[in-house]
């Protein structure tokens, strides 16, 4: 097996690893411990074409001195052996990762053949770019070039390395985190990566529908909140039956869940169930909604209206009529009562002048 370095510019440098596999596009200018690494495993593999040569320079000379012959060609094995003692693998423990949004993740790597990684260097990112989620160098965590939005919610599970287990915990994720883990693991003399995925799904709120009576026919609008990703909205009539002519339309808020909305125009003669359905986990949130066909039961909707606002002025006015009627009938009595007075106190006043008549002539 053939292994090859190659180095095009610092601008677009590019390392393809022992496994022949496409590693990640590297800045040396701003990452110069790779491309010390890079000369490191250079200066090796040019240790061991050397050696080749001596051996066959040797062979060509036609050596008689057995011992010296036996000599190199156990300095040459040994050579081979410690190469081939530093390689591994590095194994996706699981992958796809499956976990809900807002919850924590642990991201699981190993290495095959299981060997001690303290020492080596460790970087977990987002794609192939020397931007990292996490990068681990030399028994340290290097936040230099960690991507903004994984500081502080990143933590490498160290205990384990002596194992060979690679474990990144991340909290609290959500939209920003869902997607493809590359993981490379680089020693004095090897380099190997691998990747897993990881899917998040969140299930949104039970749906709510609302009617609407057009001058069109009627409408029904079914809506749930908080989905990742986009569910799927099912329509069918009482038959099972799907129904095909809705729209769909969708918002998505600060943490990127999805409000979705469907709108489809429904039959009177034709109860009609609707719910929402997680692409991901095939399952849906809770048990349609039927719309029973005693909403559709059409009514003018002027006489509606008019009977509903005769209900409400009603409501008001005959309190007021009912006031009305009593002050009136409470005027009534007052006046009826005054004029009694007034005919009273005429009677009282001629008994008194009639009286004092009397007297004054008695006199």
């Amino acid at each position: 097996m053939v292994y090859s370095v190659k180095v095009w510019n610092c601008d677009n440098a590019q390392l393809r690893g022992l496994t022949g596999k496409k590693q990640p596009q590297l800045d040396c200018l701003s990452h110069p411990e790779l491309y010390v690494s890079l000369v490191k495993l250079l200066t090796n593999k040019i240790v061991l074409v050397s050696l080749f040569k001596k051996v066959f320079m040797m062979l060509q000379n036609r050596l008689t001195n057995h011992s010296s012959y036996l000599l190199i060609l156990l300095l040459f094995l040994s050579q081979i052996q410690r190469s081939l003692s530093d390689r591994f693998t590095v194994i996706a423990t699981k992958t796809p990762i499956s976990a809900t949004i807002g919850s924590d993740v642990t991201l699981s790597f190993h290495l095959s053949p299981e060997i001690n990684a303290e020492n080596m260097e460790i970087g977990i990112s987002r794609s192939p770019s020397t931007e990292f989620a996490f990068l681990y160098r030399r028994g340290q965590e290097v936040t230099g070039s960690q991507i903004k939005g994984y500081k502080g919610r990143t933590k490498l599970v160290t205990e384990h390395l002596k194992m060979g287990e690679i474990s990144l915990l991340i909290r609290d994720v959500g939209p920003f985190d869902n997607g493809i883990y590359y993981c490379f693991v680089q020693s004095d003399n090897y380099y190997n990566e691998n990747s897993l995925e990881l899917i998040l799904t969140m299930l949104g709120t039970g749906p709510v529908i609302r009617i609407t009576d057009k001058d069109k026919g009627i409408t029904a609008v079914c809506e749930s909140n908080g989905w990742y990703p986009k569910p799927t909205v099912l329509w069918k009539d009482s038959l099972g039956k799907p129904l095909d002519n809705s729209n769909e339309s969708s918002t998505e808020d600060e943490s990127r869940l999805l409000s979705v909305y469907s709108l489809i125009n429904v039959n009177p003669n034709n109860p009609t169930f609707c719910n929402f359905r997680s692409v991901l986990l095939n399952i849906q949130n809770q048990p349609g909604i039927r719309i029973s066909d005693t909403l559709y039961n059409r009514v003018d909707r002027c006489f509606t209206s008019l009977i509903f606002i005769s209900a409400v002025l009603l409501s008001f006015t005959l309190p007021i009529m009912y006031g009305l009627y009593k002050v009136r009938t409470l005027k009534a009595k007052l006046k009826e009562t005054d004029n009694r007075l007034r005919k009273l106190l005429r009677i009282v006043t001629i008994l008194f002048l009639f009286c004092f008549c009397n007297l004054y002539e008695s006199k």
